[in-house]
């Protein structure tokens, strides 16, 4: 996989050096980087036109769904500032806190703008999860290993914390994490914490089945799996299901067997559908109580979350952040 332009090299020897930025505690730093500097070059190469070279050329306007998630993260920003003066925060939080969106809500809008406008291919992004992958299988046997021969958990915090965060977690390095329920090792990889992980597994995963090789598809594949079962993520295991086989039964839609198919499941039900249904709910109850304490704790922080919402900050948020209990683990 050659890229045919600087553009493209830029974004795939960014996603070869994840693990490495990772070691460093940078990835918190380089993902807003890597957006703002692509987006300026996108608004850049729109205005230049064809005065820019032709391979770096913007591949076509500004998409309108692009323009809406623009729009949606702009109003985030003015929420931000009307909220900051509902609480008197002052200028010094206020300017904080911009940069924060700037580091965070705002790549919401970034990403999809440099998608859109440069030319970048989709194999590149796709042969580039893969090479994480590879890092990942390379890196694997340690980090599985860490627990059983005494390793500790985190390595070390990066003095690149300073730039400031959602939290210290965002810049550490970890060969594993303690499951304060079971205290049983979960894996993070190159994630703040183990269901991040179980997120990016299932895009990794997604990506490397686009992937043409052979040899890099299995190990994107396989990388991708094990991120997810090491998670230990229930929904990481959700998704892997959803992600990969809703998506491939969509174009099934349109045809007609496809729906005698499903009228011949869907008729069967008049039979089997009790055992049907109790065998779900049996599953579910299963899938809440194999990790009850995370079930609960859940819970009690969405309870938090609604109650926080409704009484310090209805409109515009930014109600202050307070230290939670020992519930909130």
């Amino acid at each position: 996989m050659t890229p045919q332009n600087p553009i493209e090299t830029v974004v795939l020897r960014t996603m070869a050096l994840t693990w490495p930025f990772y070691a460093l505690g940078a990835l918190y730093v380089v993902g807003p980087v890597l957006a703002w500097t692509l987006a300026a070059f996108a608004v850049l190469v729109l205005y230049l036109g064809p005065a820019v070279r032709e391979d770096m050329r913007a591949t076509g306007p500004i998409p309108l769904i692009v323009w809406v998630w623009i729009a949606g993260m702009a109003v985030m920003l003015v929420a931000l500032w009307v909220g900051h003066m509902d609480w008197g925060l002052g200028l010094k939080k206020t300017i904080k806190s911009s940069i924060g969106w700037a580091k965070g809500w705002a790549l919401l809008a970034l990403f999809p703008l440099v998608g859109a406008v440069l030319p970048i291919r989709r194999e590149i992004l796709v042969r580039g999860q893969c090479i994480i992958g590879l890092w990942t299988l390379i890196l694997a046997p340690i980090l599985m290993a860490a627990p059983y021969i005494g390793l500790p958990e985190r390595i070390f915090t990066s003095p690149l914390k300073v730039v400031g965060g959602p939290g210290p977690e965002y810049f550490s390095v970890y060969f594993f994490t303690w499951d304060p329920a079971s205290w049983t090792p979960r894996w993070q990889f190159y994630a703040p914490w183990s269901p991040f992980a179980a997120l990016l597994g299932v895009i990794m995963l997604l990506f490397a089945l686009e992937e043409r090789s052979i040899k890099w598809r299995s190990i994107g594949v396989a990388a991708g799996l094990l991120m997810i079962f090491a998670s230990k993520s229930r929904m990481g295991l959700v998704g892997v299901v959803a992600c990969t086989i809703g998506p491939r039964m969509m174009p099934l839609i349109l045809r007609g067997w496809a729906w005698q198919t499903v009228s011949g499941i869907v008729a069967s039900m008049a039979v089997f559908g009790s055992a049907v249904i109790a065998s779900a709910s049996d599953f579910v109850a299963a899938f809440k109580g194999a990790r009850a304490d995370s079930t609960r704790v859940r819970a009690t922080l969405q309870r938090i979350a609604s109650e926080r919402w409704q009484n310090d900050a209805y409109w515009f948020g930014h109600g202050t952040v307070h230290p939670g209990s020992h519930a909130e683990e």
